[in-house]
């Protein structure tokens, strides 16, 4: 497996940041968008992925603004995510209690 993270700085009309990983397919001839989050800061580390078992990925950051995408499984893998932190979560994101 191999995967691609892309940062994306945007400043034309309004300020527009992105952190996107890619997961590229076994030919290497396309991606598909796995997740994209709005960074929380810009001096924090990209996320970190590993494969602990063959059936699962494990896409790790410490905190994100927001996240815009995040899949649930690719290649046949699911996909479990570490957020330390969301500082503005999707209301459904947000645990009941």
């Amino acid at each position: 497996m191999r995967f691609q993270i892309t940062e994306t700085d945007c400043s034309t009309l309004g300020e527009d940041a992105s952190v996107s990983v890619f997961g590229i397919d076994e030919t290497g001839a396309g991606r598909r968008l796995l997740f994209k989050y709005g960074p929380a800061s810009y001096d924090l580390p990209l996320p970190e992925i590993a494969v602990p078992v063959n059936d699962t990925i494990l896409i790790s950051v410490p905190v994100v603004s927001s996240v815009f995408v995040r899949e649930a499984q690719w290649n046949h893998r699911s996909i479990n995510y570490h957020i330390g932190h969301i500082d503005y979560p999707d209301p459904g994101d947000v645990p009941a209690g």
